[in-house]
């Protein structure tokens, strides 16, 4: 059993600790581009494989007309969290198959941001490992287990959650892998599955015109600290806004983008039927208060 692999990040360091433990041959591993090794990432496929002797590829050496020792005579490619599309040079390498660990419920949510997507969507979601074909996500399912998103549920909290039952759907799968067979194989359903592409849900901006329940799932589905939250704008100011602390259904009129400073200190801004209301705001790459907004003090 010989297998090359491309991950990412904890679930992709997990996984690939979970075949080594295992006494499985991988012999090489491509991380993503942005994990070199360098600095103190403290989760580095590239780090880890490096410690463990295996071989470090870029995704180019696939296109070689030489092939590099590591990708020859391969029974699997296996990608977790690789953030390239693997062409006919890479899907060419493996004997028996390339599986990937997808974080939705198949043929729902195929392509990228599924967790973002899921919250919007307020779709049910879920881990697939499934095989790779040459489209997007589109392969047999293999195995997957499906996860519920819960009212609170925010990007970072899924995205948690998705990576635990990932471990867990991978590792029961390993004696699947070794045994080239797995028994709940089945093709996907075209006619049940959604798609979006890689471009940043409605470019990370909220439409205050929107309905309450639409701008708190969105919000809550681009809360990931440290990486910056939905933006929108009041009084023509861009404004970064998490997921709100509380939100207020109102039978009235209201006036999308009007805000003001509640009686206890929160951020009130009004969208379609109803008040958003926020504790913190971030402006100009800095997190401020409320009051400090609306006093104009940006420092």
């Amino acid at each position: 059993m010989r297998i090359l692999y491309l991950g990412y990040g904890e679930i992709g360091c997990r996984c690939l600790k979970s075949l080594i433990s295992e006494g499985i041959e991988v012999t090489g591993a491509s991380p993503r581009s942005s994990d070199d090794g360098s600095g103190a990432q403290s989760n580095s496929v590239y780090k880890l494989a490096s410690e463990n002797g295996i071989n470090i590829l870029s995704h180019e050496d696939a296109c070689k007309k030489a092939r590099p020792e590591p990708l020859t005579n391969l029974d699997y490619l296996i990608s977790v969290q690789y953030d390239r599309i693997l062409n006919e040079n890479w899907l060419s390498i493996p004997k028996t198959d390339t599986l990937n660990l997808h974080f939705s419920f198949l043929p729902r949510l195929r392509g990228c941001y599924p967790t973002k997507w899921a919250i919007i969507e307020e779709q049910s979601t879920g881990v697939t490992l499934h095989s790779v074909d040459k489209g997007i996500d589109t392969g047999d399912i293999l195995d997957q287990q499906e996860v519920a998103i819960a009212s609170d549920e925010t990007d970072a909290s899924l995205y948690a959650k998705l990576n635990v039952t990932a471990v867990d759907l991978f590792n029961r799968n390993i004696s699947s892998i070794v045994n080239k067979s797995f028994p709940k194989r089945r093709s996907q359903v075209d006619e049940n599955s959604s798609y979006h592409p890689k471009e940043m849900p409605w470019d990370g901006v909220l439409d205050l015109q929107n309905k309450l329940d639409f701008c708190d799932r969105f919000l809550r589905a681009f809360t990931f600290p440290p990486y910056p939250p939905a933006r929108c704008f009041l009084n023509d100011k861009e404004v970064g806004l998490h997921n709100p602390v509380h939100k207020e259904k109102k039978t009235g009129s209201t006036e999308p983008g009007n805000f003001h400073l509640s009686n206890n200190g929160l951020l009130a801004v009004e969208c379609l039927d109803g008040i958003l209301y926020f504790d913190i705001l971030r402006v100009e790459g800095k997190q401020i208060s409320p009051t400090k907004f609306l006093d104009g003090n940006l420092s």
